[in-house]
């Protein structure tokens, strides 16, 4: 699972919401699900998640990822992700 990868640094850092409507209604449950069975306690208010950058970015990244070795990355997706690497 990618949440077990996961290092949270120390500090602060921003919160950013994830609505069932960006990610499909299943995807939303699903992370729910994980972030509050672990120990990533979330805060979960009506209708959304609220993650922190750095954990939304790392999940973004590790889907990309998944995608891209598993061949089934669009090009727009795969573009992003080597743009990234490459600090565009």
């Amino acid at each position: 699972m990618a949440l077990d990868d996961y290092k949270r640094r120390p500090g602060l850092q921003d919160l950013t919401r994830l609505y069932p409507t960006c990610v499909g209604t299943a995807t939303y449950r699903s992370l729910e699900s994980a972030l509050l069975g672990g120990r990533y306690a979330s805060s979960v208010a009506v209708g959304h998640l609220e993650l922190r950058v750095e954990l939304r970015w790392f999940l973004q990244r590790h889907l990309q990822q998944s995608l891209i070795q598993a061949q089934h990355a669009t090009a727009p997706i795969i573009d992003n992700y080597l743009s990234t690497d490459l600090g565009l």
